[in-house]
């Protein structure tokens, strides 16, 4: 019977093995494990469905609920936004602080207050810039949320920004702070939504203004580069559902696993419902990306299931050859020492 058990032990550690390798193999390179996942937490709608307002937003987008950190307020005290400025103009004031250091030194990919503290040194990504943008602006009252795209089917290849919602004006207004500009309309003089700017790029780019965000370098050195980049990707635009920075932050196992590998935290964070999902705005261009996602995140359902049910079993296992190698022989005395 302990022969048995021994070799469905070995047994169900090679399945485990097998499903753990074909987990990895759809995780390389790092765009991949991106887009795993980006799959996990994938959905879409049709544009009019992200048209809402803060005081109309949709029950299950995660905002911030947790009280305004100290750190937060010095931040926003830093970058000079006053209550009496009006939303947008503290927008620009809280990019123009993020961008005055920007010099393209790596991404960060860490916790929100590390990102604000190296982000004044130099360092960050796109992701980097959103995060601390939106942490410093909920924390003056603003609310913002995160706009994403892909060049590469939603995978890890694409860029993020910023829309803010206008209160004085009632008004959505995009803002790339990482790449340090926003959009106003060519006639109107307006700045532009994120659905305005992306219909332009798809059907009007001509009817754009590209205007410089605030301190700090470019994003891009020609304004031709820029704009055809925005328009190679304006199909796969995704919206982030949810602007809970602060409350993501974690605890002490969240941390722990942070100083090991930020993707270790990722992972964490998938597994345990942490991360807000994510909607892709839905079109007939972009439809084979959308099934490709879609049949991404059911072979991942199963793989986790799979994965699941066989840490179960090795569990039983296990404890049953415990149980089996402490099992007293029939007819054997005990004896005492």
């Amino acid at each position: 019977r302990e022969r048995r058990l021994r070799f469905a032990l070995l047994a169900t550690c090679c399945l485990l093995l097998a499903l753990l390798a074909v987990l990895a193999s759809k995780a390389v390179p790092l765009s991949e494990a991106v887009r795993l996942r980006n799959a996990l937490h994938f959905d879409s709608a049709p544009a009019a469905s992200f048209e809402w307002t803060p005081s109309s937003r949709p029950d299950d987008f995660l905002v911030e609920d947790a009280p305004a950190d100290e750190r937060l307020l010095q931040a926003a005290a830093a970058a000079g936004v006053r209550p009496e400025a009006g939303d947008w103009a503290n927008a620009l004031a809280i990019s123009s602080y993020l961008t005055e250091h920007a010099a393209g030194k790596g991404g960060i990919d860490d916790g929100l207050f590390v990102v604000l503290k190296k982000i004044r040194e130099g360092y960050g990504a796109c992701s980097d810039f959103t995060q601390a943008f939106i942490g410093i602006a909920s924390a003056s009252g603003l609310f913002a949320r995160e706009w994403a795209f892909s060049f590469d089917g939603y995978g890890g290849d694409g860029h993020a920004a910023i829309e803010v919602f206008d209160r004085q004006h009632q008004r959505w207004i995009y803002l790339d702070v990482f790449n340090n500009f926003f959009v106003e309309g060519a006639a109107s003089g307006r700045p532009l939504s994120a659905r305005e700017f992306r219909d332009a790029l798809k059907g009007d780019p001509d009817a754009i203004v590209i205007r410089k965000a605030g301190a700090g370098r470019p994003g891009f050195a020609y304004e031709d580069v820029l704009r055809e980049y925005y328009r190679a990707g304006a199909d796969e635009w995704y919206l982030w559902w949810g602007n809970a920075q602060l409350s993501r932050e974690g605890g002490s196992l969240k941390a722990g696993l942070r100083s090991i590998h930020p993707y270790l935290a990722r992972a964490y964070a998938s597994i345990v419902g942490d991360v807000p999902d994510i909607k892709a705005v839905a079109s007939a261009t972009n439809a084979p990306q959308r099934a490709r996602m879609e049949r991404l995140r059911k072979q991942l359902h199963l793989l986790l299931a799979a994965l699941a049910g066989g840490a179960v079993i090795l569990s039983c296992l296990l404890y049953r050859l415990h149980r089996q190698g402490h099992r007293q022989p029939r007819g054997e005395s005990i004896e005492c020492a």
